[in-house]
């Protein structure tokens, strides 16, 4: 924005006599984009900037691009274009488009060139926006009211099993997948990301005829909830109707989850914490105490804390090699981390080495994605780059909020990476989110 108005203003105190002033601008400036709406915001001002120069007789054009599919940002979102009915701009099509712009520069100002999937990229809303009222009716009407109607004609026991066998199946192609997928795991922890939530949601939606929320991963995250809910909708319930086997409290409670990683050491955690409640105490002592905590569980001798297998680990979850800097110097600053957190005079207990050895493998993982992104975009390195950032005993939301005030930063300061710690009581309860979970005395609380 501020470039163009520079340009604007040299070529106006200057009186450059001007044949063109075309400025590339966005389709999130005419649609909007979710997630970025400064970006939709700075095109909308080279627009209005158009606008107003062509108001006072000056030569300018704007052209609203969609995504150019063979360089560029989106040149590696081709799949997932295609999901959200979105077509790409081949070369070919984007300078035919500017050339044509460009001989009509009397007539034409403001421009957009983009070509939609309707039916799939209003499928994203639960609610269609006015601006695409028009094309909606068009793009939505008819087969999806057919279908619905069919599902409403069946008994009780036909549309359960009707249900389950399109929610099963359409899962399963998804995944890729020969056989059922479990009903009552997380969708996370079976591989459907955010991506493929988006994937499974249109096709589940096409298949039986309901609109499915676009937040439907989180409000109902596993299998056997989505069926509780479709069943819920079409026979005309409240939406709390549930299946014999409903979704269980604890994902109710948290239904906002964020990542695969998260979800994973969400649920081994509860089962550390239940198997370190179960264990049994130690025999009486001299003093007849029946009551003293039994020692951490064997179990943690399992629990990798060597640095180099840790990054072994992160290598094969990532699928990079590269660590940022001398590999030797990075080894050794974990394992004096590792070694450091282990309390003298007794073991880590099961859950407190399981913590540190994942704490410390994302770290891995965030140094290989790090260097990663700074091989494909060098200008990251060019940055003034300050000390990591450690965020201690903020939740994600917290986290995020700090990052923003990082963004805005005029010193254009990059941390190397950041790392958010959960901090731990020493006994009692942690919290994670809005979920209290019980923990023992035995979990090593890493404090900084």
């Amino acid at each position: 924005v501020m470039g163009a108005m520079h340009l604007h203003e040299l070529s106006v105190d200057t009186k450059l006599p001007l044949d063109h002033f075309v400025m590339f601008s966005s389709v999130a400036s005419l649609f909007g984009n979710l997630g970025q709406s400064n970006y939709s915001a700075a095109n909308s001002c080279l627009d209005a900037l158009t606008e107003y120069r062509r108001s006072k007789k000056l030569a300018a054009q704007s052209i609203q691009w969609g995504p150019w599919t063979e360089q560029g940002m989106a040149a590696d979102l081709s799949q997932y274009l295609d999901k959200v009915g979105v077509r790409g701009i081949t070369n070919e099509l984007g300078l035919r488009v500017l050339g044509d712009v460009m001989r009509h520069s009397d007539s034409v100002g403001v421009t957009c060139c983009q070509a939609l999937v309707w039916h799939t990229f209003l499928s994203k809303y639960d609610v269609i926006p006015p601006f695409f009222e028009t094309v909606a009716s068009a793009a939505t009407g008819g087969a999806a009211a057919g279908v619905s109607a069919e599902l409403r004609s069946m008994d009780a026991a036909a549309l359960k099993e009707h249900i389950h066998k399109a929610v099963v199946e359409t899962a399963a192609t998804v995944l890729g997948m020969t056989e059922a997928p479990p009903l009552d795991s997380p969708l996370q922890e079976l591989g459907i990301d955010s991506l493929g939530a988006v994937e499974f949601r249109n096709a589940l939606s096409s298949k039986i005829g309901v609109k499915l929320p676009a937040t439907t991963r989180f409000d109902y995250p596993t299998l056997n909830a989505i069926i509780g809910f479709i069943y819920s909708e079409v026979s005309g319930g409240l939406g709390r109707e549930r299946l014999d086997n409903p979704v269980s409290s604890t994902w109710k409670r948290e239904p906002f989850v964020w990542d695969t990683m998260e979800v994973k050491m969400q649920k081994r955690m509860q089962k550390a914490a239940k198997s370190l409640r179960q264990r049994p105490a130690k025999p009486s002592g001299s003093d007849g105490d029946a009551s003293t905590v039994a020692s951490p569980s064997d179990d943690a001798k399992a629990i990798p804390l060597d640095p180099q297998e840790l990054l072994d680990m992160a290598r094969q979850q990532t699928g990079l090699e590269q660590l940022v800097g001398s590999e030797e110097d990075v080894l050794a600053a974990a394992d004096v981390l590792l070694k450091s957190a282990l309390p003298e005079g007794k073991d880590m207990s099961f859950l407190g080495k399981f913590l540190l050895s994942q704490r410390v493998r994302q770290a891995f993982c965030n140094l290989l994605y790090m260097a990663d992104r700074a091989h494909s975009h060098p200008a990251i390195l060019r940055q003034q780059i300050e000390q990591p950032i450690f965020v201690v005993g903020f939740d994600r939301v917290s986290v995020s909020l700090v990052q923003q005030l990082l963004a805005c930063d005029e010193a254009n300061r990059a941390p190397t990476f950041s790392e958010m710690l959960y901090p731990f009581g020493e006994q009692g309860e942690y919290v994670q989110g809005a979920s209290p979970q019980e923990v023992s005395e035995w979990t090593y609380v890493i404090e900084g």
